[in-house]
């Protein structure tokens, strides 16, 4: 007889059936309870308190599979040991090498060769196992079949049936633990039973069925045919439902039940619970009732049940987390009475497991978590990738020498990273010294030994082993390497930090990779393999241990996925994630067949996994299960956005809840009482940091309280001195000395970054948080081997002549002499080079022969001549360096190198002029001084020609920037009829300051044709006329007077930024020249408070005048005049 106990959510479906099982028992009847597999626990649990201990030990208490297991045990039938999942994996794999090295293969060919493909047919042998479908079964299927699905079928009945044959040849049973129950079992028990009428006579009672496998329905069907009752409840109210209702996948069971019924020709017996027995409030049994069908009737109220809409994850956790602690706090609810469903578990587990702790709520999250992150599978991953690889991957070395496991600092690896990053080392560069770049790294090259050589002699040690031999090498090497040691010293670190957890977790991990060792050695033990493959089926099998925490208290909030939560009757449940395509989820058609193919295959009685329409009916069912769980209270919580920042919309059961009830539901997360929030003190604090309710009258209550509070209140206290906007202040002036010292030593790289933006100058030269810089051909580097090569040149000929008289082949010669001493000397020679940049040294050092010739041309026709290159400003150099004293008593020192100082006499006076050669475009632009910005050649020129400088008293006569980053490789339209001389010159032509005198600017260009320097002539010219500037935009004349004026306000700058800078002040504040903004590639960007929402200073049109009239006097006279 067939009872079928059928009704929603709550109704007492599962109470009846408990009755009827107590009834069974008083009758002396002998009694079965079977439930899926995940139910156990939480069944026998409630059988026993409904029973008491008498009834429960009468009856047995099972699952599908452990009564499978218990029919061998008592009658015999099968042999062997379970295949555990290493085992089957390992045999998988197996399977798939050797049919794909043989090409057995005609559809999956390619997909074999790639790691996903073994899961995927994993799955698909799982689904045929729980199918009842035989290899042979399916293989003679397949002659049936058609096309493409015809080639799919019969590569995976070939694979399915050699995986088949090595389980029988190991003397192993398929279990399928992990991912189904076992089909195979099932099959077997059923026709023992047969044979033995185990069945005869009994009661067998199933609950929490939504649906039965293949393998389960032909084990009902021995049930149907020698049992005296079945008694199975399905969660439906309307079994004739018409198609795609919420209870879709519970009314196919039931029709494919009641057609076992009728085969065996058993009555049946329907039994409807109508009255909704688990909620306490209309509210709850009309969401429950209304949910995913149509609303014909509202109710006033919803007092139950409440609906947030948050800005982001983060909100909701914070908000669900609030008002959990209010339940606590007010009603008196056990934590254990309440459950937080997400049906996007993984993206919200780190947020929901950081929020409990803020809010002190003790928790459990239900679910597995891989464990290829931890430290150790993350050292085994480079281990074996390294061992396998012709050429060691840096990143593979440093993520293996992170691990904390091999007792390398944590200081050591971040230089080894460093120096990698800067030298560019990679591949066979492991395998030689390090040659380059060792000054302040002295004991890297001793720890690139020490990584390297154990590997290597590992690997030579693994050359064209066995399995067995090549787990025992592995298994040595972490002993050699006191990988066991590490790992127990770790976990006491955690005991003595009471992570207890995280302990144990860690010490079990080493347990479960010795498993993999065992397994491989137990299946595979005489098979020799390349290292390639052994590191590919260990990658498999390592990434399958995972491990989940149990919970730490048995008054725990129960947190859990909504497909897998096994809730046992909460008061109340919050949902968070109630977006649309994630509750109910979007499906997707998985595996290695389409829904169209499983239709095919569903024809000839092959049933795979389920549909995408079948999948669409569990969603609802899983929606539906989870709005219906809660007996007291029901909160659903939707973001805008994710936890990347992706916009989100509210799902459409949302609108429907609210459609159920006339009455506004909805609620703002962020408008929440704000005292709710400050639950604890960590909270409290950590949205006060947050900046929540900063000018509130709560949010000065909270404040006021943590003020008092032992751990927070000196932490917020600190961050009161803190400025929370881009105007950074340190209060504590002490603290810049501590930085600076009571010197201030200023380069113009320094003066230039701080005028452009103090907390870059700040964070870059205080803290010295720099990015690091590569060995490569980049904008610096270029400019510095133009510079040297430029130097040697000139200081290798003792005059002006002599350098002039040098021949094209000389020069070429010489420049790629030069070239390779700097490339030598100062980037390590040939060290982490490769082919790229071995291009562009040869396109740098090219492009300085046509420039030395333009120089040679300009200095032979130039009365100024070469006295000083790369002339350094210190006093060991006898120049003196510019030295300042502000009126707070700050000394600042500003030194830096000069490229070239030429110098020129007349009538006992000399002129000097500074001369620095550009890579990069620049042009000069007199406006910019005014910031303080392009300051730092006139600094130079005004520290050399002090009364105390190189050259005292010389009367300063400008500062040239020379072009010097090569010739363009094409000419623009305008320049295509233009002499190629002509061209070059206009390329090379010099922007910069001169004095306005015009017996020096004749001295540096003899016509004045504006062919070296900005400087031309009228067309009329008497002989004695002014000479006018080739570009206004990018030079300027100034007279002595305005000089000598500059040289006043370049003094004030560098005064007032010291004042600036020991007063505390290091402003997120950059100056945005045109549309460019130092923000842009800035790497401070991330923490200086200014980006997205950039504030500025802003070049001024009228920069340039404004500058003229500084340096002219104006200003001062007009002050006077007033």
């Amino acid at each position: 007889m067939l009872h079928l106990i059928i009704g929603g959510a709550g109704c007492g479906k599962s109470t009846r059936l408990i009755g009827q099982i107590r009834k069974a028992y008083e009758q002396g009847e002998r009694i079965y309870a079977l439930v899926p597999e995940q139910y156990s626990f939480t069944n026998d649990l409630k059988l026993y308190e409904a029973l008491g201990p008498t009834a429960f030990n009468a009856i047995q208490s099972l699952s599908f599979t452990s009564l499978a297991r218990a029919l061998f045990q008592q009658y015999g039938g099968r042999s062997g040991e379970y295949a555990d999942d290493l085992t089957k994996t390992i045999l998988l794999y197996q399977s798939i090498r050797a049919l794909s090295d043989s090409s057995a293969f005609s559809h999956f060919d390619r997909q074999a060769k790639k790691p996903a493909f073994q899961d995927a047919a994993a799955k698909a042998i799982t689904e045929l196992r729980r199918g009842s479908i035989s290899p042979e079964a399916l293989l003679e299927q397949t002659a049936r079949l058609e096309g493409r699905l015809r080639d799919k079928a019969a590569d995976l009945a070939v694979l399915y049936g050699d995986y088949d044959r090595r389980l029988r040849e190991k003397g192993y049973k398929d279990s399928l633990t992990d991912i189904t129950e076992a089909a195979a079992l099932c099959t077997e028990a059923a026709a023992l039973c047969t044979g033995n009428e185990h069945f005869k006579g009994a009661l067998l009672f199933l609950d929490e069925f939504e649906s039965f496998t293949g393998d389960q329905m032909e084990f009902l069907e021995v049930l149907f045919a020698q049992a005296k009752e079945l008694w199975i409840t399905l969660r439906t109210e309307d079994p004739e439902a018409p198609a795609y209702s919420v209870f879709d996948a519970t009314n196919a069971t039931y029709r494919r039940l009641l057609a076992l019924a009728q085969k065996h020709r058993t009555g049946h017996e329907i039994l409807l619970c109508k009255e909704p027995f688990r909620f306490r409030y209309p509210d709850l049994t009309h969401v429950s009732r209304s949910i995913l069908r149509p609303v014909h009737t509202q109710l006033p109220t919803a007092e139950h049940i409440h609906v947030f809409e948050a800005k982001n994850c983060y909100t909701e956790a914070d908000c669900a987390c609030a008002h959990i602690r209010k339940l606590v706090r007010e009603q008196g609810v056990r934590y254990a009475d309440i459950a937080i469903v997400t049906h996007q578990l993984e993206e919200y587990a780190g947020i929901l497991e950081s929020a409990c702790i803020r809010y002190s709520i003790p928790f459990h999250l239900d679910r597995k978590i891989s464990c290829m992150h931890t430290a150790l599978l993350q050292l085994m991953s480079g281990v074996l990738e390294l061992i396998s690889e012709k050429r060691p991957r840096t990143e593979t070395l440093l993520r293996y020498a992170k691990t904390r496991l091999l007792g390398i600092s944590c200081e050591r690896t971040a230089r080894l990273e460093s120096y990698c990053y800067t030298w560019n080392v990679d591949g066979m560069m492991w395998l030689e010294p390090f040659t380059a770049g060792l000054e302040e790294n002295s004991d890297l090259e001793a720890l690139r030994r020490e990584l390297v050589e154990p590997i290597m002699q590992l690997r030579e040690a693994c050359r064209g082993q066995n399995v067995r031999t090549l787990c025992k090498e592995l298994y040595q090497f972490l002993c050699r390497m006191n990988v066991p040691r590490n790992i127990s010293g770790i976990a006491q670190d955690y005991q003595e930090a009471g992570c207890t957890a995280e302990a144990s977790a860690l010490k079990a991990l080493w347990g479960s990779l010795a498993d993999v060792l065992d397994a491989l050695c137990n299946v595979l033990g005489d098979a020799v393999l390349p290292t390639s493959r052994f590191r590919d089926l260990m990658q498999a099998l390592l990434s399958r241990i995972s491990y989940s925490t149990p919970p730490q208290s048995l008054d725990a909030v129960l947190v859990a996925s909504a497909e897998t939560a096994r809730l046992n009757a909460p008061k109340y449940v919050f949902v968070l994630g109630v977006s649309e395509g994630f509750f109910p989820s979007q499906v997707h058609s998985t595996g290695l067949f389409t829904d169209a193919d499983k239709q095919q295959l569903e024809a000839r009685e092959l049933f795979l996994s389920r549909s995408t329409e079948q999948l669409i009916g569990d969603e609802r069912l899983i929606a539906y299960k989870t709005l219906s769980s809660a007996s007291d209270g029901l909160y659903l919580f939707y973001p805008l956005s994710d936890a990347a920042g992706s916009s989100r919309s509210p799902s459409a059961l949302i609108r429907q809840i609210r459609d159920m009830f006339d009455a506004p539901m909805l609620r703002i997360a962020e408008q929440e009482n704000p005292c709710m929030y400050a639950a604890t003190p960590r909270a409290a604090y950590d949205l006060t940091v947050q900046g929540f309710y900063r000018h509130t009258t709560e949010g000065a209550s909270i404040r006021e309280a943590l003020a008092s509070d032992p751990v927070y209140g000196p932490r917020l206290a600190s961050l009161d001195t803190l400025s929370l906007t881009p105007e950074h202040r340190i209060a504590h002036t002490e603290r810049i000395r501590q930085l600076f010292g009571d010197r201030l030593y200023l380069s113009a790289t320094r003066l230039e970054t701080y005028n452009l933006c103090p907390f870059q100058y700040y964070m870059n030269y205080g803290l010295g948080i720099r990015a690091d810089q590569k060995k490569e051909i980049n904008p610096l580097e270029t400019g510095n081997l133009v510079h040297y090569c430029l130097e040697q040149l000139l200081t290798g000929c003792p005059d002006k002549e002599s350098f002039n008289a040098l021949t094209e082949a000389e020069v070429t010669a010489r420049v790629e002499q030069y070239a390779a001493q700097y490339l030598e000397q100062a980037m390590g020679g040939s060290f982490g080079k490769d082919a790229r940049f071995a291009s562009n040294y040869r396109r740098i050092t090219g492009s300085i022969p046509p420039l030395i010739r333009h120089l040679q041309q300009e200095l032979s026709q130039s009365a100024f001549r070469p006295v000083s290159m790369e002339l350094k400003l210190s006093r060991q150099d006898g120049s003196i360096p510019v030295t300042l004293t502000t009126p707070s008593g700050i000394q600042l020192i500003l030194g830096g190198k000069i490229d070239r100082v030429d110098l020129y006499e007349e009538n006992g006076t000399r002129y000097i002029r500074v001369i620095d050669y550009k890579t990069g475009k620049k042009e000069f632009d007199l406006g910019k001084l005014l910031y303080g910005v392009d300051m730092q050649m006139l600094l130079y020129l005004f520290s050399i020609t002090e009364p105390e400088g190189k050259y005292g008293g010389a009367v300063p006569a400008g500062v040239l920037y020379v072009p010097a980053g090569g010739l363009p490789c094409g000419r623009s339209r305008s320049q295509e009829n233009a002499p190629l001389e002509d061209y070059i010159n206009q390329q090379y032509l010099m922007n910069g300051v001169m004095l306005k005198e015009r017996s020096v600017l004749t001295a540096m260009e003899e016509h004045l044709a504006g062919i070296y320097i900005p400087a031309t002539l009228a067309k009329d010219d008497p002989g004695e006329g002014e000479p006018k500037l080739k570009s206004v935009s990018s030079s300027a004349y100034l007279t002595r007077e305005q000089f000598a004026n500059l040289r006043t306000h370049a003094r004030q700058v560098l005064t007032d930024m010291a004042e600036q800078l020991y007063g505390g002040r290091i402003p997120a504040d950059p100056l945005v020249i045109g549309q460019k903004t130092p923000c842009a590639y800035c790497d401070c960007k991330e923490i200086c408070g200014n980006v997205p929402n950039v504030t500025c200073r802003t070049y001024e049109k009228t920069a340039k005048e404004q500058m003229l009239e500084r340096i002219s006097g104006e200003e001062k006279e007009e002050s006077e005049h007033a």
